[in-house]
């Protein structure tokens, strides 16, 4: 059996299936584990490519991790972060009710990172956003209107944005 350096591979997968539910550190652990649990148990009769075998039982262990996670702490603390973000660009659909002053921090801090990853967005998109998700949400169709694009493009432009958000926002601490 020939040698397999899949520790990169490991790394990589683990910090995109990381900062939600559990952290990328640990599901590493989880990857290098099922690696070398799954490198053991490789049986080459069977026709099946060594690092293929291996790429597939690291990213079935971590899954299984995130799961597990999941259904330990809930999604209820992802949902609140995603409603207390979504309550500053839409105020109105999220109606507010006194919290601990830790809520109220990290919901500041939450606010801040989203408005910081929103002026990144070209003006375009970030024009787009806002008035899909701000003070006075618009219609797709509305939206697609009044920017002078078709509906499928404004689609186009809102998954490119939301993608764009999402990237800036998983290193600053923020799974959106």
């Amino acid at each position: 059996m020939r040698p397999v350096n899949l520790l990169p591979y490991v790394r990589a997968l683990s910090k995109r299936m990381g900062y939600g539910a559990v952290e990328p550190d640990d599901l590493e652990q989880v990857g290098m584990l099922a690696l070398t649990v799954a490198q053991r148990q490789f049986d080459g009769q069977r026709g099946c490519v060594l690092e293929a075998y291996l790429k597939g039982r690291v990213r079935a262990a971590m899954i299984d991790e995130v799961r597990r996670w999941a259904g330990r702490r809930g999604w209820l603390h992802r949902q609140r972060e995603l409603e207390s973000a979504g309550a500053e660009l839409c105020p109105a659909a999220y109606p507010s009710a006194p919290s601990a002053p830790d809520e109220k921090y990290e919901r500041r801090e939450i606010r801040g990172r989203l408005r910081a990853g929103i002026a990144a967005l070209p003006a375009r998109e970030r024009q787009l956003i806002t008035l899909r998700y701000g003070e006075a949400p618009m219609k797709a169709a509305d939206i697609a209107a009044s920017l002078g694009i078709s509906e499928t493009r404004m689609y186009q432009l809102r998954a490119r944005a939301l993608d764009r958000l999402r990237r800036y926002l998983r290193p600053r601490g923020l799974p959106l």
